[in-house]
């Protein structure tokens, strides 16, 4: 049982090292995506911009 759970550990870490390095390496289509999913509401971006001028 424990061969199985660190092979289990092992596969989910390998997983989680491609992921994370086939987003590096595709930069741009990163923030492409994260551009066109993240969206900030008007009001928060009134807020945002007002707070942000008031400071300087």
């Amino acid at each position: 049982m424990p061969a199985f759970v660190t092979s289990g550990r092992v596969l989910f870490a390998v997983l989680f090292i491609y992921t994370g390095a086939t987003k590096l390496l595709g930069i741009q289509q990163t923030a492409d995506s994260s551009r066109s999913n993240f969206s900030i509401p008007k009001a928060l971006a009134l807020w945002s911009a007002r707070s942000h001028s008031s400071r300087g």
